[in-house]
């Protein structure tokens, strides 16, 4: 005989789920969490400098006039964009034949150390640290 499995289990596994609708009755902390992170991104891309910036790409439309204005368009943004930034070089390629886009990125920034420290202290600093607490804890009641 085969034994039974208990339904307390799936009732548990119920409870253990998280009410994520909590965070949108909580905009204001979202808000202000949001408000830090984007900040402290931006600061940490102002406080770095581009070393290197490659990208290769490959663009395609199922029509091949749209295919060629969008190549056009790239090309008008990307060959002066590499006169003002050194180590750069974007290569983008038409595909008339088929529908596709392909590429390759790779991107190096150079930042200090101490930049980085002093970001995530000021970013720690600002977050509404007992807001997120007691949100947290209201996810898991739920």
């Amino acid at each position: 005989m085969k034994k039974e499995k208990p339904k307390k289990k799936k009732e548990e596994k119920k409870k253990e789920k998280l009410n994520y609708m909590i965070l949108w009755q909580e905009k204001d902390v979202m808000a202000k969490t949001a408000k830090v992170a984007f900040s402290s991104v931006g600061n940490v891309i102002r406080k770095s400098k581009l070393e290197r910036l490659f990208l290769d790409a490959r663009i395609g439309t199922p029509d091949p006039a749209l295919t060629g204005m969008l190549y056009g368009g790239i090309s008008s943004i990307s060959f002066p964009l590499q006169t003002f930034l050194p180590n750069t070089s974007i290569n983008v390629y038409p595909d008339f034949e088929k529908q596709s886009f392909r590429g390759n990125t790779e991107i190096s920034l150079k930042t200090k150390v101490r930049d980085l420290f002093w970001i995530g202290a000021k970013a720690f600093f600002l977050l509404p640290k007992m807001a997120i607490i007691r949100l947290i804890r209201k996810l898991k009641k739920k």
